[in-house]
């Protein structure tokens, strides 16, 4: 038998990962007082941050003493503090606005639900907030706009990729199906100034986006319409684009959104789907895809699909799925062609 001296790593780990949400909590306290943003900005003393951010300068101290061991800051012989690498991603224009969505109240309190979502099979957000999340942020702006800069953060550096993974420039026009606030369609039109495009989403999200089309000259080039893609999508366009939107969905509803697609499409547009596609058996390396897929079911009530599973969804709304191209981050693009 192993001697509870041999066993004591185990258990170290073990308690390691039990706490983990404490780590999280950490880090999301750190990015709303703006810690990393104003050490990027230069070294200071953790008292000096304690009088810029007006908090108790002895709790500051101990979260920065969690923060250093972590490694997301480090500490001179001058008591001055230093972003380290990973802490430096944390800045705004990185992966703080990830980190306020993964922190917030509305995330923090679905995943509470949890063990009900396994139990029922229902999602731990409507359990918690007797509403979908969307019906959610469309009656709390503010909570939409988080969400709204968590998907703009995880799509900008993931832009450059889809777009060096599929061939866009044989498209006129591109509708953006869910597009959220635009930050994949702003890159596809900056990228290709000859084409057009259609951002289609709800409305409350159609109003955060104009803005952003506004600022970036975009909006004589692209069409901001709000509607349902549960219904109808507009027609017209010589492909459908649809980033991480169907992993939102139940298969049922998944299918009436593709199915809302291929009625729109014309002979010869492209529907091009961009995604994870979770591998058939998930082994210690799949962490991250394992969690993101329990995100789903937790926020939204859908999945994280293998190839087998889009091809099979595909098929059901009248698609053929015809190939699928890494990005080298974690989402590939699908493109698949009407039958």
């Amino acid at each position: 038998m192993q001697s509870d001296r041999a066993r004591q790593p185990t258990r170290l780990t073990a308690h390691l990962m039990l706490i983990s949400y404490r780590r999280t909590q950490c880090i999301g306290v750190a990015v709303g007082l703006g810690l990393f943003d104003r050490l990027a900005a230069g070294a200071q003393t953790a008292d000096e941050l304690a009088r810029e951010r007006d908090v108790d300068a002895r709790s500051l101290r101990r979260l920065v003493r969690a923060l250093i061991a972590i490694g997301l800051l480090v500490e001179d012989g001058a008591g001055m503090l230093h972003n380290t690498e990973i802490g430096e991603a944390f800045t705004a224009d990185q992966m703080a606005p990830t980190a306020r969505y993964m922190t917030s109240e509305t995330t923090w309190r679905a995943w509470s639900r949890l063990a009900d979502s396994v139990r029922t099979g229902e999602r731990g957000f409507d359990l918690e907030f007797g509403m979908r999340d969307w019906d959610y942020y469309a009656a709390h702006p503010d909570a939409g706009a988080i969400f709204d800069g968590a998907m703009r953060a995880l799509t900008s550096p993931a832009a450059g990729p889809i777009m060096a993974a599929h061939d866009f420039s044989g498209y006129r026009k591109i509708a953006d199906i869910g597009g959220g606030d635009g930050s994949l369609l702003i890159a596809i039109l900056t990228a290709y100034p000859e084409m057009r495009g259609i951002l289609f989403d709800r409305a409350g999200v159609i109003e955060r986006a104009m803005p952003r089309l506004l600022e970036k000259g975009l909006a004589d080039r692209c069409e901001a319409i709000a509607g349902s893609f549960l219904d109808e999508v507009p027609r017209g366009a010589d492909a459908y684009l649809m980033k991480w939107i169907l992993h939102d969905w139940e298969g049922r509803d998944a299918t009436r959104i593709l199915a809302a697609c291929r009625r729109a499409m014309t002979p010869g547009s492209d529907l091009i789907v961009v995604e994870r596609v979770a591998p058939e058996h998930v082994g210690p390396d799949d962490v991250e895809l394992v969690l993101a897929d329990l995100q789903m079911m937790v926020m939204n009530g859908g999945m994280e699909r293998t190839e087998s599973e889009f091809r099979e969804l595909l098929a059901g709304a009248g698609f053929r799925l015809d190939t699928i191209t890494g990005t080298g981050t974690p989402v590939s693009v699908l493109r698949a062609v009407a039958v």
